[in-house]
């Protein structure tokens, strides 16, 4: 199992505990995310309102997965839920399998995104289980790469040309992603 972690951050004591059992909970699960919350620089933890962001679409619009749902669905991934590389933890072989961070489309100064392909490719071929736990303190400075400002519909469009470059196994698989990039483009704003 792998799990990169942010030198800057502080984790629960159970926190590698806690996600390697639910990781080998199942032989098809390939990655465990837990909840967070964020602290200042000094450590204090800073008490701001996170959305859920594990959304589904339904007949009519989307609808919010509830905090004790487990699984959490390739199309919710795919349109930004709080599943970050700190505070997940992946099989080992499904990152090398699905070629790990994204650094040839993400290079160095424009990150953020790079795990989506990654964490995308995992969700359609595997479980991805949520534990509603805070075991992670992601701390809140200037200096990070998610304090400044970026072009989501840029970072979006990027994501939405490689998963549809991707050689999946079936045409089902490939018309299945083509009709998420679609549906994702009427989520609600984060």
């Amino acid at each position: 199992a792998l799990l990169f972690f942010d030198a800057d951050d502080v984790m629960d004591k159970n926190m590698i505990a806690s996600l390697y059992r639910e990781l080998k909970n199942s032989e098809n699960v390939g990655a465990v995310y837990c909840s967070f919350k964020n602290i200042n620089e000094e450590g204090l933890i800073v008490r701001k309102k996170l959305k859920n962001r594990r959304i589904v679409p339904t007949k009519y619009w989307f609808k919010k997965l509830p905090d004790n749902e487990k699984g959490t669905s390739f199309f919710s991934i795919y349109s930004w839920t709080l599943m970050v590389e700190p505070f997940t933890m992946i099989k080992k072989d499904l990152f090398f399998k699905y070629g790990g961070w994204d650094e040839k489309n993400f290079p160095k100064g424009d990150t953020y995104g790079e795990s989506i392909p990654l964490f995308s490719q995992i969700a359609l071929n595997h479980q991805v289980v949520f534990l509603n736990e805070e075991l992670y303190l992601y701390r809140r400075h200037s200096n990070q790469i998610t304090s400044g400002k970026f072009n989501m519909n840029y970072i979006q469009k990027k994501i939405d040309k490689i998963m549809l470059k991707i050689n999946y196994k079936n045409l089902e698989t490939k018309n299945r992603v083509k009709e998420i990039i679609k549906i994702n483009n009427y989520r609600l704003p984060l």
